[in-house]
């Protein structure tokens, strides 16, 4: 069947992508392409469409690996499209520049992978992954014909996409024999990571001896999965490999991995055969170096915490006599690792549950029980909810109160005097500054007013944008109660915005809970000596349901601190499976003009190779360095090639040329080399950005803004020949995504020549 009859002979009005049209939805909504234009887009001569189908392929038809009804018919079409010729024309895909065929393949890999996941993750609804599992056999055997495709990067995806058809499926079961002899020497090596992975614990699961694997594999998560047969039990060889997945960067980042089918190998299976396989004296240093480096995802499984206390204490705990170093060694371990500064939610099945009653640590963290915390936060949102229903009442009297107790009112940049701990370092902010007088008024500004033991009770906050208007007006009671401050935030019309309870307790802040009308939120403060660190924030969203408008309040993110003799050391936040960093006090050396320099040269040096691959063939007449912020790892590449910008001109768009999100690809640079250099300069910029709220240019983005432009500037004197193709107007430029910075930074990019040339020809 050829992929045009796929299209005529589907009705696709009865499927849909995740992205189909709700004839009540917002007009103001993208205008998503239909799921038959998408495919036949891919065929299309134009790159661009070809593009930006089988971006569409993803974002809408395979959506974060979901499967909806537009899922199997576009299975369909990509079988039938697979012996086109016209797949043989060049795509931009997630691992660069390949034929379609490569880029039809690879999301057919990742489609039926989808399909295998048992039914507890099962990515869609049961008919939708049932029409795609129904189409394994026809994906199989397209992809096993193409498994010998003299292009490499075809031949990859073949075995790839033939694979993730027999994983779970037992009507191919009988083609698994000939898959394994496929699947082994330099085809496997042809796989990517987490694919040769899955593909060795199939062949395990399958009955072959995978043993060459562990010998001849680069990566240690692949050598890892190998080690897991049950034959390299007390191997040297099969223990190297899972101690290496503790301890070598390449494997450890896994543990937060789901790999198609068999889900969190890495947790739940690779991380448990260590612990049972390697000795415990190995094991313990192991252990440390990986759970200082993974954040709480570590925990959700509680397989590894139940062996490694029966391998640590096979008689029970306490032990009858003396601990030996390698138990001594873990206790240490634990109390810092798991139970210190960084200690995090408790998880159901959280792998800590088996360890804590071994060292006093664990047992303040089970005492402190954050079930109980849970409760409390519950209650504590859902009796303040009560209260909001009646804030619009309160208003008239909250704002008399407080004013008749103002006796000194000031003005300030912004706000300040947040009493929750932490709340301006947490987002890099700064409280704001006093002033000696109000300020233009074209500048956001705030007044506050202090009562007689020199408190602040009154919030007023002005618009710069509304030319000095009063826009929010905040009023903070300190006599709410035993232990209680209470904060109310209006419009200044009166309506609600939200409100704040803090509780005290020994003149400490222990709470701060918070509604508003779309939900709230609950933070739970740790103290260790004077200082708070560690935050535990719950949120519950409104559900618009009566009688029950809040969800259950549920942990949202943790913020652990860590504090010397000279303030705040470091800042994280926990969110789900990702730990940000969001401070770090710089060391000793650092300054911002070597960071600056540092980052320019890394600039200079990997623009060029990451750029290299994004041209597909076509003449490029700029390269931009897109910037939002002050921090450099947030910078993008962004390639406009000559063929788009002639569309561009001719339909009247000739801004566009200029603006980063019309060019034609992009790409993260890679700083890698000086990532702790680039993030610190970052941070540093941001803070000092902090200090200038509502100053015009602040320093620090300004600092960044001259940083980038002399990266283009410098990049503009290089040959880029062996780069890219390029036009005899060729620029290298920085902007901000907003081009509120393109008109200056020109000058300031381009040597005077092109700038004329350019100028010349109309294009600026």
């Amino acid at each position: 069947m050829r992929p045009e009859d796929v299209l005529a002979q589907t009705d696709w009005s009865t499927v849909s992508h995740s992205y189909d049209s709700d004839p009540e939805s917002d007009p103001s909504e993208p205008d998503w392409p239909s799921t038959p234009k998408v495919l036949a887009a891919l065929l299309d001569d134009d790159a661009d469409r070809r593009d930006g189908a089988l971006s569409d392929l993803y974002t809408l038809i395979h959506h974060q690996r979901s499967l909806c009804s537009a899922t199997a018919p576009a299975v369909t079409f990509a079988v039938a499209a697979l012996g086109d010729p016209r797949t043989l024309a060049p795509v931009r895909a997630r691992a660069g520049t390949v034929p379609v065929r490569a880029g039809l393949l690879d999301w057919l890999a990742s489609v039926m992978g989808a399909a295998a996941e048992p039914d507890e993750r099962r990515p869609g609804c049961a008919a939708d992954v049932a029409a795609c599992r129904a189409l394994r056999p026809s994906v199989y055997h397209a992809a096993a014909a193409l498994r010998t495709d003299t292009d490499p990067a075809v031949a990859a995806k073949a075995l790839e996409a033939l694979h993730a058809c027999l994983l779970d499926a037992p009507e191919l079961a009988h083609h698994r024999p000939d898959a394994a002899g496929w699947l082994r020497g330099n085809a496997l090596a042809s796989l990517d990571v987490p694919t040769r992975a899955v593909v060795v614990v199939s062949l395990q699961d399958w009955g072959y001896d995978t043993t060459p694997v562990i010998a001849s594999d680069p990566d240690p998560l692949v050598r890892a999965a190998a080690a897991l047969s049950p034959v390299h039990t007390g191997g040297a060889a099969g223990t190297r490999a899972l101690l290496d997945a503790l301890t070598e960067p390449d494997a450890t980042h896994w543990y937060k991995t789901l790999l198609p089918h068999h889900g969190p190998l890495y947790l739940y299976r690779i991380l448990p055969a260590a612990v049972d396989r390697v000795p415990l004296r190995e094991l313990v240093p192991a252990l440390d170096t990986l759970l200082g480096v993974a954040n709480g995802v570590i925990y959700h499984a509680d397989e590894w915490g139940i062996r490694l206390r029966r391998k640590a204490f096979p008689d029970g705990f306490p032990t009858a006599g003396p601990l030996d170093t390698a138990q001594r060694a873990l206790l240490d371990m634990l109390a810092r690792r798991c139970f210190g500064t960084h200690g995090d939610f408790r998880f159901d099945g959280d792998a800590r549950t088996s360890l804590a009653d071994l060292l006093p640590e664990g047992a303040d963290w089970l005492a402190q029980g954050l079930d109980s915390v849970s409760y409390t936060a519950g209650t504590e949102v859902s009796d303040l909810d009560t209260r909001f229903q009646g804030l619009a009442e309160e208003y008239a009297s909250r704002r008399s109160a407080a004013h008749d107790a103002v006796v000194r009112w000031d003005w300030y940049s912004h706000d300040a005097f947040d009493l929750r701990p932490l709340h301006y370092e947490r987002d890099l902010r700064k409280p704001g500054r006093p002033l000696a007088e109000r300020p233009p008024l074209d500048r956001d500004h705030c007044r506050i007013g202090f009562d007689a033991a020199d408190r602040p009770v009154a919030f007023l906050e002005y618009s710069g944008f509304l030319h000095g208007r009063l826009y929010y007006e905040t009023y903070r009671d300190h006599d709410a109660g035993a232990g209680l401050v209470e904060q109310a935030h209006f419009y200044a019309d009166g309506k609600p915005i939200y409100l704040h309870r803090y509780r005290f307790e020994a003149g400490r802040i222990r709470s701060a809970t918070t509604v508003a009308r779309h939900g709230g939120g609950y933070e739970a403060y740790r103290y260790t000596g004077p200082h708070v660190t560690w935050i535990w924030v719950y949120h519950g969203s409104a559900t618009g349901t009566p009688g029950r408008r809040l969800e259950p309040v549920r942990p949202f993110t943790s913020i652990s601190a860590e504090h010397d003799a000279d303030g705040l050391r470091r800042l994280e936040v926990h969110s789900g499976d990702a730990a940000d960093l969001r401070y770090e006090r710089p060391p000793p050396a650092f300054t911002v003009d070597e960071a600056c320099l540092a980052v320019h040269r890394e600039l200079v040096r990997t623009i060029p190779a990451t750029v290299a691959g994004l041209a597909g063939g076509g003449a490029a007449y700029c390269v931009a360095l897109a910037y939002a912020s002050a921090n450099p790892l947030d910078v993008l590449v962004h390639v406009g090639l000559d063929a788009h910008r002639r569309t561009l001109l001719t339909q009247g768009s000739g801004d566009a040329v200029w603006n980063p999100a019309d060019l034609a690809a992009e790409a993260q640079v890679d700083l890698d080399a000086v990532a702790d250099t680039a993030r610190l300069l970052g941070q540093e910029l941001a803070l000092t950005d902090a200090e200038d709220v509502g100053v015009p240019r602040p320093r620090g983005s300004q600092r960044a803004r001259e940083l980038f432009c002399a990266v283009a500037a410098d990049l503009n004197t290089r040959d880029w020949t062996a780069s890219l193709p390029t036009t005899d107007d060729f620029v290298v430029y920085a902007v901000d995504v907003e081009l509120a910075d393109l008109e200056r930074n020109l000058p300031a990019c381009l040597p005077p020549d092109r700038l004329t040339l350019l100028h010349d020809r109309g294009l600026l």
